[in-house]
């Protein structure tokens, strides 16, 4: 690392890369997450879709349970809007499995989320339950399967 790029980097440790390059604190993030909350045009539409499926990993357990308990707060969220119904999906921490699987002679484990009575990794992305062996819920440790 040079001195040059030492310098501009950020001191704040909270600070996220937004975009793959554009630094963002985490409050500012909150802020941002008002303004795309569906319904919204396309673009501002893909931000909010993104802070599921890229910006949630990037976070904490604690900063992802405030982001969704702010998110929820703000004007135009509607559980009845399935964008929205797919972040709360996504970001609620009751809502958060341990996944243990059998495919191809292999055995995993894999963090999931419930949607649409599927586990899901990603939006699109889901464990198909021929291949579901176990499932603890994370936040109680509750064997569902």
């Amino acid at each position: 690392m040079t001195k040059h790029s030492e310098k501009n980097k950020p001191s704040n440790s909270t600070k996220q890369l937004l975009n793959d390059g554009f630094i963002i604190d985490f409050f500012e993030l909150m802020f941002l997450a008002e303004s795309v909350i569906p319904q919204r045009p396309i673009a501002r539409s893909m931000c909010f879709d993104d802070f599921s499926e890229r910006h949630y990993h990037k976070m904490t357990e604690n900063q992802r349970k405030q982001f969704f308990e702010h998110v929820q707060k703000c004007q135009g969220f509607t559980l009845e809007n399935e964008q929205c119904r797919h972040f709360f999906a996504r970001f609620n921490p009751k809502n958060q499995y341990l996944v243990s699987c059998f495919y191809n002679g292999k055995a995993e484990t894999i963090r999931c989320y419930m949607f649409e009575e599927e586990y899901r990794t990603q939006k699109n992305r889901f464990v198909n339950s021929d291949y579901i062996k176990k499932v603890v819920r994370l936040h109680d440790s509750e064997t569902i399967i």
